[in-house]
């Protein structure tokens, strides 16, 4: 594979991952200004809303830097004090933790806002628990990280990918069961908000889904199979690219369903007569 095939694939990755920041963006400007018109009637979860669109366009906005800044692990090793691309890198995976994990937690609250207070739903406490221990497991990360470039302790690395793997997983059986007590409390939500809500979670589990297979082979590359020094070109540019979209995706039909409530339409259309229909919160 030559230089100008690199280059071509890297200048392809760059304009997809800043056509998906343009989208955030302007999708995160947009849902502000609508929904801050009609925040104080409209459902609790809408600042959650605001913060995984706020999330998501840091996110994207640094995945843009990171692929602008050189990258020298080819000649002088991936964890090379010298390397600048090692730092961006590590502090996106970080502000994309955090994305992913705040947007599932939106899409708990969205959920919880327009469903009946009888129905099973993922407790506040437990989804606040996944939200801390992501975040902190990330943070821990990006600490590690960084101190090995300074100490070279290999084990360094071996924490810092286990914490990856432990994020993928959490968050998938997170979004799972999540998406189980959905279906199960189909009747407890309007037929309308419920085909959107399942899409999200469709898209957000095929999400993880993804994840979860680049992951294990990223670790398998690391520590037992060689895919060949270019494999990794070609996982990242889908992984950022799949990652980025889906995740607007998600933001786009959480936010339809947000705006539908702070509209005050009739969105708890077929629910049972004895259900409630009002968007109250939940106590923990």
């Amino acid at each position: 594979m030559n230089r100008r095939t690199l280059l071509d694939i890297a200048i392809a990755a760059l304009v997809f991952t800043c056509i998906a920041f343009l989208a955030s963006l302007g999708l995160t400007i947009f849902g502000f200004v609508k929904l801050h018109r009609r925040g104080s009637n409209g459902p609790s979860s809408l600042s959650w809303v605001k913060a995984s669109l706020t999330l998501t366009t840091t996110w994207l906005a640094l995945e843009v830097m990171a692929q602008t800044v050189p990258d020298t692990s080819a000649s002088a090793g991936i964890y090379d004090k010298a390397n600048p691309s090692f730092h961006t890198n590590v502090i996106c995976a970080l502000f994309g933790a955090t994305a992913f994990v705040v947007t599932m937690f939106t899409e708990v609250e969205v959920v919880r806002d327009f469903k009946t207070s009888s129905a099973q739903w993922v407790p506040r406490k437990l989804a606040f628990s996944i939200l801390g221990l992501v975040v902190s497991l990330n943070c821990l990360r990006i600490f590690l990280a960084e101190a090995l470039l300074f100490t070279q302790i290999e084990k360094l690395g071996l924490v810092c990918n286990a914490i990856d793997a432990a994020t993928i997983l959490i968050l998938l059986l997170f979004g799972i069961t999540a998406f189980v007590l959905l279906v199960r409390a189909k009747d407890a939500v309007s037929s309308r908000i419920f085909k959107y809500l399942v899409a999200i979670y469709i898209i957000t589990l095929c999400r993880l889904s993804y994840q979860s297979i680049y992951t294990i082979l990223y670790l398998l590359s690391i520590y037992s199979l060689d895919f060949g020094p270019y494999w990794t070109i070609f996982m990242q540019i889908p992984s950022v690219f799949i990652s980025a979209w889906s995740l607007l995706a998600c933001l786009g039909l959480i936010y339809h369903v947000a705006s539908l409530g702070c509209k005050g339409e009739d969105v708890n259309d077929g629910l049972s007569a004895d259900g409630d229909n009002s968007l109250k919160d939940e106590e923990f």
